[in-house]
């Protein structure tokens, strides 16, 4: 059932600063389930009963779900405070309607985990296109309904005018911040136009003096994360940033996504180390906050998976790890054509089953694993030509996204960020990273 919008919980849930005079908006994240408990569909299965060919009884649904980082931001006036799903891979800002958290036909999964925006109820809504909003994302949800522009409130500083989704039917019970490149909204593949989305129109309006903007999603288990809009923390990283160039659209010959290219991945276990070198042939992977996995192709996962000592189920249609392999070992990914090293603990791939809804009783029956604890495994095969970086890569990394100069910059997140912040703007429009005294 849709409950009416209040939300006097957002002060405590995140803590929003803005520097307007400083050219930098500063706001917290927070992570938290992507689906409501009801969509769980794990159910334990006795092993004489399965068919690994068998794929009518997929028993853990696991693209794209779980677990995502969450931005509370206010839209219209007087302001109505909404979360949503923050997603580098995407480029729509969108919001659910009451009427899209009570669609029959989603069979009462949906329930507007993060709240809906009722149009009514806004003094300075205009809208903008009817029915041509739609968005298909990798998992093949979708989204549909109108544009539209309101005032949107974030971090304590205030947009006016941002073009947005109004979605009256989804499959996904939260809206989307999409801070991806204003060519690849919506409305491109529906008329062939663009519109200046969120990290565009905060440039224009004067909160940011370039269209940048940096993430650092912290450690596994903890909730919060950070978003800064022009600038960069130099309190959240270790070591230097190196800048990345990002690869071209071919067919659209523009940036689209922030994709780069992966040259290599080195596997170190207890007992040895394992180097997969893609020099001769680059994997073109996408940085993507919205997807909490990671996807690589074919042989390439399975390598990854081989070395690690991953196996993939289909009881639980997932790659699947004892739980215990957390405290072994790492995963080194090389980056650009420089390989610039990026180290992902296994403790960050291991994905515990308390970390999976309804999924604690997760236990492994064949082989060497009969009686140990099960955990999924962070990295599967991407079932599509992209490949994905998600989250279980990302909160390795600190990734300053520069759209301007259409580089991403990266270094190795401190796991532990309880220093000060250090935040230092980027000077002008265009400018490089910003010099620093780390």
């Amino acid at each position: 059932m849709f409950r009416p919008l209040v939300f006097g919980l957002f002060a405590m849930l995140v803590s929003a600063i803005a520097v307007q005079e400083s050219g930098y908006v500063e706001f917290d994240l927070e992570r938290r389930p992507l689906d409501p408990p009801s969509t769980s569909n794990l159910v334990r299965r006795d092993s004489d009963e399965l068919d690994p060919k068998d794929t009518a009884f997929l028993n853990l649904e696991i693209e794209n779900q779980h677990f995502g980082y969450f931005a509370d931001i206010g839209v219209g006036t007087p302001p109505q405070y909404v979360s949503l799903h923050v997603d580098t891979g995407s480029a729509d800002t969108w919001v659910l309607t009451p009427q899209a958290c009570g669609n029959p036909s989603q069979c009462n999964i949906m329930k507007c985990m993060q709240n809906a925006f009722v149009p009514a109820e806004s003094k300075t809504i205009k809208r903008s296109i009817q029915k041509l909003f739609k968005v298909r994302y990798y998992d093949k949800t979708t989204t549909t309904g109108d544009y539209f522009t309101d005032t949107v409130h974030i971090g304590g500083s205030v947009v006016t005018g941002q073009m947005m989704g109004l979605s009256y039917n989804t499959s996904i019970p939260y809206g989307i911040l999409g801070l991806g490149y204003k060519s690849m909204v919506g409305l491109y593949y529906k008329v062939g136009d663009v519109y200046n989305n969120l990290p565009v129109l905060m440039y224009r309006q004067g909160l940011t003096n370039t269209i940048a903007y940096s993430m650092w999603l912290g450690k596994l288990g903890t909730a919060k994360a950070s978003l800064l809009f022009g600038a960069i923390d130099t309190s959240k990283f270790i070591g230097n940033l190196k800048s990345i160039p990002l690869l071209k659209d071919k067919m659209r010959d523009e940036y689209t996504y922030f994709a780069i290219p992966l040259i290599g991945i080195n596997t170190v276990t207890r007992s040895d180390t394992h180097r997969i070198d893609l020099n001769d042939k680059p994997v073109k992977v996408y940085l993507d906050s919205g997807a909490t996995l990671s996807y690589l192709p074919h042989d390439l996962t399975q390598r990854i998976w081989r070395d690690v000592g991953a196996v993939y189920f289909y009881r639980y249609n997932a790659p699947m790890i004892p739980c215990e392999k957390a405290d072994e070992g790492e995963l080194r990914f090389k980056l650009g054509t420089k390989g610039h090293v990026i180290t992902v603990p296994m403790s960050e791939m291991v994905l515990y089953p308390g970390l999976i809804p309804m999924a604690e009783d997760l236990v492994g029956e064949a082989g060497g694993w009969q009686g140990k604890n099960l955990c999924q495994f962070g990295i599967r095969n991407s079932t599509s030509p992209s490949n994905l970086l998600g989250d279980t890569f990302l909160r390795s990394a600190y990734v300053v996204y520069d759209l301007v100069n259409h580089e991403v910059s990266i270094a190795q997140a401190r796991k532990d960020a309880t220093k000060r912040a250090v935040i230092v703007p980027f000077p002008s429009y265009g400018a490089r990273l910003p010099e620093m005294d780390l």
